[in-house]
């Protein structure tokens, strides 16, 4: 029997030798690509770091990350907003903005990410153990008014985000 688990505990080869043979192989080159993996999320560092932004919309705090100066919207530069998915937050997008800036026309075009109510640094309001739907429209409304008022924006929508920008 060959069992194969990643960790501390003991490990079986086809020979039924613990810690010999082909398994231990794997499980070294496992752990090697783990902690390399590891290490470089720990130090992972933004080509284009954000800069957080809370405003208040629908009586809740509502946390953006912000790319590039929002004194620029306008109809030929529009705001491009993204809005993420369950179980994901604003910061998610890092890896897609520091993509994006070196697309040409993208280097100082604004981006903002909203934290959905509940997630990131959006708290939920208090007594709420759940949201709907409409929540999450009137809360995408309010602050797509707060951070363009005059001119159209860019949505991008990621998962829920994108079931909800679909439906904006």
């Amino acid at each position: 029997a060959h069992t194969d688990q990643i960790g501390d505990d003991a490990h079986v080869n086809a020979g039924g030798v613990p810690g010999e043979g082909c398994c231990r192989t794997l499980c070294h080159s496992a752990r090697e690509r783990i902690a390399s993996t590891r290490s470089q999320l720990s130090s992972f560092v933004p080509i284009y770091p954000a800069k957080s932004l809370t405003i208040q919309a629908r009586g809740l705090p509502q946390h953006l990350l912000i790319w590039g100066d929002l004194g620029r919207i306008s109809a030929q530069e529009p705001l491009l907003l993204l809005v993420h998915g369950w179980m994901d937050v604003a910061a998610s997008f890092q890896f897609m903005v520091d993509a994006l800036r070196q697309q040409p026309g993208w280097a100082e075009r604004p981006i903002a990410a909203l934290d959905w109510r509940g997630f990131g640094q959006t708290p939920g309001p208090t007594g709420a153990d759940c949201y709907y739907f409409p929540d999450y429209l009137g809360d995408l409304d309010a602050v797509v008014h707060a951070l363009s008022p005059d001119h159209p924006i860019d949505l991008l929508g990621h998962s829920m985000g994108g079931n909800v920008v679909t439906m904006y």
